[in-house]
């Protein structure tokens, strides 16, 4: 990736997925307010491996990606 791309705080092009990732503005985070924001970034870093023996063990044949999405998934459910 270019830095100067990220840099610049243009929106980054993601050929392989076919989708363009948005760097968000500090309106937009603003706009979410940083109580929402932070935990959202931690949720994007979410990685099976840092987890303890015990919870991993279950979550062998899973991927981050499903993981996440389930986490996802029941967070939307709670909240309605």
């Amino acid at each position: 990736m270019d830095e100067l791309l990220l840099l610049s705080g243009n929106d980054i092009p993601f050929p392989e997925a076919r989708l363009t990732i948005h760097q968000p503005r500090l309106k937009e985070i603003a706009y979410i307010t940083e109580q929402r924001f932070w935990p959202g970034c931690e949720l994007l870093k979410f990685n099976k491996d840092f987890l303890s023996d015990e919870d991993k063990s279950d979550l062998s044949n899973i991927s981050n990606f499903n993981i996440i999405m389930t986490m996802i998934q029941e967070r939307s459910f709670e909240s309605q």
